[in-house]
């Protein structure tokens, strides 16, 4: 988002898991996981996911990996952030956008 100088700011950020329910897509609706990142530190908040019957899980570790999700740390948060508000930057005619991104040890993507 834009703030009243035009200056890119981040209001929040998710990180967004695909599972066997939603695949071949990360999409929550269909049994993907969602969780908060917390944009002081890039660490992955509880996950959560709704069944589309009203039921909602809360998961520390992915459901079918086991790979811990709570808590983990996004590598090299801070740069990935500015290169994310160095894109938003370039496009000031764009005063909201919800970006999808992957992020790699490359960068973002």
């Amino acid at each position: 988002m834009l703030d009243d100088k035009g200056e890119p700011f981040i209001a929040f950020a998710v990180h967004k898991f695909g599972t066997r329910d939603s695949y071949p897509v990360d999409n929550w609706r269909w049994g993907g996981i969602t969780a908060l990142v917390d944009l002081e530190t890039g660490e992955i908040g509880t996950p959560i996911s709704y069944s589309g019957s009203g039921v909602y899980g809360r998961y520390e570790c992915h459901p079918d990996s086991g790979a811990p999700i709570m808590g983990v740390r996004i590598p090299k948060w801070k740069e990935r952030m500015d290169e994310i508000l160095c894109l938003a930057k370039s496009l000031p005619f764009l005063r909201y956008v919800g970006w999808d991104v992957a992020i790699g040890d490359d960068g973002v993507t």
